[in-house]
């Protein structure tokens, strides 16, 4: 809530007129799972992943880290390592950028309010089917 401006002892709550970009969406979807499990606070891991997809992407760094052992062994020496290992970096990175991807429209296309009422008891948004009334 933020100060009225005109020096009232009232607070006033401004809401954005647009819906979020995705920028803004991926921070408020990761500062949600940050605050709803504080335990995996600290680790990278996208929000929308499903349990078998994990271990989909833990036998593909296992074939990745068996195929890297193998190549380095190789006459070309580390080289072939770094590569492996870069390109299933670049495979995980830009599936965590599909899945929060997917999630932003799937986000965009729920409908969006058209309107807030706030009173002394409580806040009412106006959806496109009708008034909801929050405590």
């Amino acid at each position: 809530m933020l100060p009225n401006p005109s020096n009232s002892s009232i607070p006033i709550i401004q809401f954005p007129a647009t819906p979020p970009t995705f920028q803004e969406y991926q921070l408020i979807h990761q500062t949600q799972q940050r605050q709803r499990y504080p335990k995996l606070a600290n680790q990278q891991k996208p929000a929308t992943s499903d349990q078998w997809k994990r271990r989909v992407r833990l036998w593909l760094g296992v074939l990745a880290g068996a195929a890297g052992y193998f190549i380095w062994f190789e006459p070309a020496g580390g080289a072939g390592y770094l590569l492996v290992f870069s390109v299933f970096t670049a495979l995980g990175l830009l599936y965590q950028w599909w899945e929060y991807r997917r999630a932003f429209l799937q986000y965009q296309r729920r409908p969006q309010p058209l309107g807030f009422r706030v009173t002394e008891t409580s806040l009412a948004v106006q959806w496109p089917q009708g008034w909801q009334r929050l405590p």
